[in-house]
């Protein structure tokens, strides 16, 4: 840290803490709004239901051949369109609600 000999270099350094300050404020705010967004029900549902037809997909893709596969990739399909509906309906559940 520098030593400040005069007002005008107070002055400056004050003007950097509050740039630094209001720096720091948009940082917790956006770090906020994602915390809060990845604690949405339909997005926290999205992502174990992707995280589950992944694991699925990925453990019976290449055991047991062109068919198993063929089910597994319609399963998914499905599934995530399943999850897709069920999330705009508890996401238009939860904004009636408010």
């Amino acid at each position: 840290m520098t030593t400040i000999n005069d007002i005008s270099q107070l002055q400056l350094e004050r003007k950097k803490l509050l740039v630094r300050q209001e720096e720091l404020e948009h940082k917790i705010q956006a770090n906020w709004q994602n915390i809060k967004g990845s604690l949405r029900p339909n997005t926290f549902l999205k992502l174990a239901a992707v995280k589950l037809i992944e694991m699925g997909t990925q453990n019976n893709l290449y055991r047991d051949g062109v068919v198993n596969s063929t089910v597994m990739f319609g399963t998914s399909v499905i599934l995530k369109k399943i999850t897709s509906l069920a999330s705009k309906k508890i996401l238009s559940f939860f904004s009636k609600k408010n």
